[in-house]
């Protein structure tokens, strides 16, 4: 999977989270920029990053 399809993947599922870019970015610790980049495939997450977003997501489909 390239890093725009990816993208475009948590771009969705965030939406269908009911969450905007900046609070998956607070909630994940990230600045917003980063976050925003990250959803269009232009930069590679790191490990750490991708644990943080990975974290929060599945809290958020745990509670619904």
């Amino acid at each position: 999977m390239s890093y725009k399809e990816w993208g475009r993947k948590l771009r969705r599922e965030r939406k269908a989270l009911g969450m905007t870019v900046e609070d998956l970015a607070h909630e994940a610790r990230i600045s917003v920029i980063t976050l925003y980049r990250l959803e269009r495939g232009k930069n590679a997450p790191m490990r750490k990053t991708l644990e943080d977003i990975e974290k929060v997501i599945s809290t958020r489909r745990a509670a619904r």
